[in-house]
């Protein structure tokens, strides 16, 4: 998945594959998954891992708006 530099925006080139995952979770009804949320090792490790935290948030909201119910996705910042 990939996002604006330094910001927790989805680029809309990730779209496709979250529709992977949507998909999958459609067809999996049993499934429950956990995003990890990720950043690079630059700038203060407080701020890194508020925005880890907010893309992990962003993808989740992503998934619950194509229809996901929201009690099967957790998310993680790291």
């Amino acid at each position: 998945v990939l996002f604006a530099q330094s910001k927790a925006d989805l680029l809309p080139e990730s779209f496709d594959e979250l529709d992977l995952v949507v998909s999958f979770l459609v067809s999996n009804p049993n499934v429950s998954i956990e995003l990890s949320g990720h950043t690079d090792n630059r700038g203060v490790a407080a701020d890194n891992l508020r925005l880890s935290q907010e893309r992990a948030d962003m993808v989740r909201q992503y998934l619950i708006s194509k229809g996901i119910d929201e009690k099967r996705i957790t998310g993680k910042g790291y």
